[in-house]
């Protein structure tokens, strides 16, 4: 059987390795500093496997505990790739715990030689583990690579996980201890080939796939106010409104805009206005009950869907965005203080969104005539609440809450 060389196979490690930095290199600037982190940690890693071939073979080495540090700041940096993939910050601490742990242990605890490889590998087995769990966390449907990115991690904790049961050898026998040694490095080296030609393709796809996700964000959102804009509100209300739950309340459509905004924009100029419409915004986001349902769908019009708990506390949901906004207490506006205007809808059987939608509208004008600074029900019998008049509602006759 042709003998296996050690030597050899670190160095097509290494040279893997930095295929991988290149290939992450030649994305271009796009993806910031997710890539960065991947990049130096695919060099680090390269470095190490460098270190490794031109030390000699001595446990004791300078060289290789080197090799180590190189090792575990590749690591400490992958963990630091996975958290930004994740939009979260690098943990400093976590970054070199793993390099100074080793320093501290091999040069001011003496440990021995024995002792130095289940260390080493347990400390990578560790910072693997964190890097899947990073990778895996709040990953969407669409991000497939980053899911295979953290199975593929777990597999190379586990591989490690076994060097540190079954020893330096990995339970290999030998006439020569030192050949089994040369055995089990050879085998490492080919298991990184592995691990880093797959994670390499998984990281580069999952930074296109997180561009991607990004680009269809901007594409829905709103770019003043931050929430969905209309098309995000046609794509993601019309399923609930017209395939809704069985069991659930029919949702409604709260449809708002703010009373006198022309005023605001002809005497304070537009400037004023926009920052009108982004306070709104966020004042009426928070009263909400699924603050991802709300857009703004034009002009001064802001729409949010109802459903579930929040369709019977409806009345408490528009008096609490009635009063947030008004306490805002706007600079732009003359007396400090702002109102709008609210109508609903309730989502019937058969109904599509833009019929809900004119539904709401038409609530939301009789508001209006009615003096603005109030909200209407449309299609909702009255439930004694305080909240709701004693006029009652029907479709022709919506309901006045607050007027």
């Amino acid at each position: 059987m042709m003998a296996l060389d050690p030597a050899t196979l670190l160095t097509v490690s290494a040279t893997a390795l930095i295929v991988s930095a290149l290939a992450l290199l030649l994305m271009g600037n796009a993806a910031g500093a997710d890539r960065r982190w991947w990049i130096v940690a695919f060099l680090l890693g390269a470095i190490g496997f460098t270190v490794m071939i031109a030390s000699p073979v001595d446990a004791l080495a300078l060289p290789r505990a080197l090799a180590n540090v190189a090792f575990l700041l590749a690591y400490g940096c992958a963990h630091s790739g996975a958290r930004s993939l994740a939009s979260r910050r690098p943990v400093p601490a976590v970054l070199i715990g793993g390099a100074v742990l080793w320093l501290v242990f091999i040069w001011g605890l003496q440990v021995s030689v024995a002792l130095r490889m289940p260390l080493a590998s347990t400390l990578i087995c560790a910072y693997t583990l964190a890097i899947a769990r990073e990778l895996a966390r709040n990953a969407r449907a669409e991000e497939r690579a980053r899911r295979f990115a953290a199975w593929l991690c777990l597999l190379h904790a586990g591989f490690f996980a076994a060097r540190v049961v079954l020893g330096p050898t990995f339970g290999l026998t030998a006439h020569n201890p030192q050949t089994a040694l040369s055995i089990w490095a050879a085998i490492i080296a080919f298991e990184t080939i592995l691990y880093a030609a797959g994670l390499s393709i998984l990281i580069v796809a999952a930074l296109r796939d997180k561009e991607a996700l990004a680009d269809r964000r901007r594409a829905l959102t709103d770019a003043l106010t931050g929430i969905g804009n209309r098309h995000a509100f046609e794509m993601q209300a019309r399923p609930l409104v017209e395939r809704p739950n069985p069991g659930e309340p029919r949702p409604m459509l709260l449809l708002m805009d703010i009373d006198r905004f022309k005023a605001v924009n002809d005497r304070r100029g537009h400037a004023a206005g926009d920052r009108l419409l982004a306070a709104v915004a966020a004042s009426a986001r928070g009263c909400l009950i699924d603050k991802e349902l709300f857009w703004r769908i034009g002009g001064d019009e802001f729409v949010a869907l109802l459903r579930g708990p929040a369709v019977m506390r409806a009345p408490l949901i528009v008096e609490a965005i009635r009063c947030a906004v008004k306490q805002a207490r706007l600079p732009d506006c003359d007396d400090g203080a702002v109102a709008v205007t609210i109508g609903l809808a309730s989502a019937h059987a058969g109904q599509s969104l833009a019929e809900v939608l004119a539904e709401a509208d038409a609530a939301l004008y009789a508001g209006k005539r009615r003096g603005r600074d109030c909200a209407v029900i449309a299609g909702m019998p009255s439930a004694g609440s305080g909240a709701v008049a004693a006029e009652g509602a029907s479709r022709d006759r919506p309901a006045i809450v607050n007027g």
